[in-house]
This record gives structure tokens, C-alpha cells and sequence, in this order.
């Protein structure tokens, strides 16, 4: 999987296990991955490293996503599947050192210096001096790699359920997006919004080594995404949810040139980015309806979250019951209503049957498609946040372009997909044509 050796005497080495509990499922390894751990630990020691520390690594593909480094793993996903419970059981000291799916091996020729782990535990405790407990240890619970950024999960030993987590980026666009994030995160709590509650509380930041962390509570739940026999009940929870966020920040507003082009034109102008000059004339076409009827009018905005999806709701395990919402990244405090609930709806059919959004967009939400239950739900949100049928009409033009302009980025060597995007624009320019909508 990964091998690094340093002239100064450090050693890592990531080595897939032949043994795991996913081994059946695992590609044969081909390189320095097949070797025996005990005949790799053996020749670091021949060659001089004294220092070693083995920690068992859970893989998504090849990506490592879990690293355990005291405790077992704890599914943080679809918890209700045999084979996370499974995992939860057999992944726990001292099991998991034999049965995950990967280890990784740390090795130094003299005395190791304290980890960035220890350091973080360090950097850290100052922080919490206000908090229950502060003034014990802390100890890493779990160490997570996902999207771009390590998040730790820090407990307090006997603190109960108290728990904060560390999120350390691993990119520049990471760091970016997290900075974004804990000023939206910030800006929650300080109106004190009723949704706060559900939201992760930023403490501090600080750094470690040369990587910047930011401190927050930890919301103790799990995510959904993969199909199950309450898949309806949590849906009709996360909508009710957001409908009560909207309605709280609910505002009406002229939309003026300032204001259509942070809404319309900005979105738009990123579709033909990303698609280019070919997107350029449908695209146009689009704004301009869309500029003529909302110019000069009254349009409520509100506080969306900009990528609500099941697997960024987080429910409690033992009930199910909606306990946090998190990745506020892409959120924005003044933008168009209906956008988020009508994702959350495209994204459920995305878990259920693996339609993409494009699909979505063109058979269901622009001719008007929808199942009884997604119906049920848009259209207790548009009571809810009183939307007139022209606005509405307008922003289920607006749901994909939205997406492609943020939620999407595109990759090269995707020709099929791009000609999917291009075709999901020309349908969107044809629904708002044939409506009439100007």
C-alpha cells in the first residue's frame, strides 16, 4: 500500500493483511503489501530501528479511512448493517491487530519524539479548561481520514458521553473549506438558532507540527447511506428539520442586479467554467429568464446548508433520532429556499436506487414526477415557508444548476458524463422555455 523510509531514521509502512475479516473480498497484493508483518518488524530491527508502534488501519477500496489507535473501531455509518456490527465486534484489542483489513508500521532508529497525536493531546487540554473534566487526560478515541482532512475524536476518560474532535486538513483546499466552515459553524451559534443544537461547537484551533487544527464538540451519531426499512422515517425527520431551520431564517428580499447576480448570474457563470464555451448559450438563455421574472421582486432567502443529504444528518443509535447536521462548507446565510429539501430528496433516490442527480433532474423534479412520499414532503415545505407556484416553478429550474455549480467538480477523462451534464442543461433551458417562464 505505502511504503516511506527517511535518511533520518524514520520508517513507515503501510501493509495489507492477508488475514482480515475482508480478505476474501481484497485484491491479491503484488508489492512490499504481501509480506508478513512479523518477517517486516523482524528486518526493521535487523537494520537498526528500535522504535516501533503498529497500528491496525479499516480501508474504504484502498483509502485508508480509520486508523485505531487505542480503542476498537465504532461505526460512524450505517450501523444497522450485520456486516458494521460485525466489524465493531471483531475490530477491538486485541483482535484488531489481527483481523484489519491493513496495519501500518512506525519505526525509528533512535528514541521516537512525541507523536503529532501526543502533541495534539497536548496543544489541546488548555482549551477545554472551562469544560467538565478539563483538567484530566485526554486520550485519541478514534482517528478518521476523510474528504481531505484527519478528524480525531478526543475523550475525556470518565467524562461520560464528553468527547471533542480535532479536524486537522490535509490539503490547501481542505484548510480552505474548514476555515469556511467554523466561521458558518460561529455565526449558528452565535444567533442562537434553534438548529444550533444540532450543530458542532467550535472551541478552539491551534497547531500542531506544521498542520493547523480546529477544536469542536463531537456529536455522538451515525450517518445514512445505504438503504434500510426506516429510510422514510429519518427522511421525514431530516425534512422537518430543515423546514423549521428555514422558516427561523426565513427573509424576503428585492432581488436587484447586486442580488440576481450573487444568485443567478455567479451559479451560472460556474456552470460555463466548468462545462465551457459549448454551455455558454443555453446557459445564457437560462439566467435571462430566470433575471426577468425575479428582477424587482420580493423572494424569500433563507439560511441553506448547501449539500443536506442523509449522510450528513446524524442520528442517535439506539432510537434513530435526529441528533446533529454537519460539513456546513458549502453553506451560505442569505440564499434560495426549497434547494436543499429538493437535494435530500435527489440524493435518497441516489441511496435507493443509484440514480444519479442528472436522472433525477430530467425524469422527476422537471416533469413533475416526483413519488407521493417526495411530494408529500416539497410540498409541506412550501406551505411551511409560504412560496408562491411561480417561485417555485423557478427554483426547481434552479436545484441542478446549483449542484453543478457547487456540489460537483469535474474530473478529466469523463466524457460520458460531461455530455450527461450538457444534456441535463439543454433539458433545464427547455423546462423553463416551454413554461413560459420570463
Amino acid at each position: 500500500m505505502a511504503r516511506v523510509v527517511q535518511p533520518d531514521g524514520f520508517a513507515y509502512l503501510a501493509l495489507r493483511n492477508r488475514f482480515s475479516l475482508s480478505r476474501s473480498r481484497a485484491t491479491p497484493p503484488a508489492t512490499v503489501t504481501g509480506l508478513r508483518r512479523v518477517a517486516v518488524i523482524t528486518a526493521l530491527r535487523r537494520h537498526g530501528f528500535r522504535t516501533l508502534r503498529v497500528y491496525p488501519l479499516v480501508l474504504d477500496q484502498e483509502l485508508v479511512t480509520d486508523v485505531l489507535i487505542n480503542g476498537g473501531y465504532r461505526s460512524v455509518r450505517n450501523s444497522f448493517r450485520f456486516t458494521e456490527r460485525s466489524k465493531e465486534l471483531l475490530l477491538r484489542p486485541p483482535l484488531a491487530s489481527f483481523l484489519a483489513p491493513a496495519v501500518a508500521i512506525v519505526a525509528h532508529r533512535r528514541p521516537a519524539e512525541p507523536s503529532g497525536l501526543q502533541q495534539l493531546l497536548v496543544e489541546t487540554a488548555p482549551h477545554l479548561g472551562e469544560l467538565p473534566n478539563a483538567t484530566r487526560p485526554l486520550s485519541v478515541e478514534r482517528y478518521q481520514i476523510s474528504h481531505g482532512k484527519a478528524v480525531v475524536t478526543l475523550r475525556v476518560p470518565g467524562g461520560g458521553r464528553q468527547r471533542f474532535v480535532a479536524l486537522m486538513p490535509l490539503r490547501e483546499d481542505s484548510s480552505r473549506r474548514q476555515r469556511e466552515e467554523i466561521a458558518i459553524l460561529r455565526q449558528l451559534h452565535a444567533k442562537q438558532l434553534q438548529v444550533s443544537r444540532c450543530v458542532p461547537k467550535p472551541l478552539s484551533e491551534g497547531r500542531v507540527q506544521t498542520r493547523p487544527f480546529h477544536l469542536q464538540t463531537a456529536i455522538d451519531g451515525i450517518a445514512i447511506d445505504l438503504p434500510f426499512t426506516q429510510m422514510a422515517s429519518i427522511t421525514r425527520q431530516a425534512a422537518e428539520a430543515l423546514t423549521q431551520f428555514h422558516r427561523e431564517t426565513r427573509r424576503e428580499a428585492v432581488l436587484d442586479g447586486e442580488q440576481l447576480t450573487r444568485l443567478v448570474r455567479d451559479p451560472i457563470r460556474r456552470v460555463v467554467e466548468k462545462l465551457g464555451s459549448e454551455s455558454d448559450e443555453p446557459s445564457r438563455r437560462i439566467a435571462e429568464r430566470i433575471e426577468t421574472a425575479w428582477h424587482g421582486r420580493r423572494v424569500p432567502l433563507v439560511w441553506c446548508h448547501g449539500d443536506y443529504k442523509l449522510e450528513n444528518v446524524l442520528f442517535r443509535r439506539h432510537d434513530l433520532k435526529l441528533c446533529g447536521i454537519i460539513d456546513w462548507d458549502l453553506s451560505q446565510p442569505r440564499s434560495l429556499p426549497l434547494l436543499d429539501l429538493v437535494y435530500l430528496v435527489g440524493y435518497n433516490h441516489r441511496i435507493r436506487t443509484g440514480m444519479r442527480i442528472e436522472e433525477f433532474t430530467r425524469n422527476l423534479l422537471l416533469t413533475e414526477r416526483l413519488e407521493p412520499f417526495d411530494r408529500e414532503l416539497i410540498d409541506a415545505y412550501i406551505a411551511a415557508l409560504g412560496l408562491d407556484s411561480a417561485t417555485v416553478a423557478l427554483l426547481r429550474g434552479l436545484f441542478w444548476i446549483y449542484h453543478l455549480a457547487f456540489r460537483i467538480q469535474l474530473m478529466p477523462g469523463l466524457p460520458r458524463f460531461r455530455e450527461e451534464l450538457m444534456a441535463t442543461l439543454h433539458v433545464t433551458r427547455e423546462y423553463y422555455e416551454s413554461r413560459g417562464i420570463s
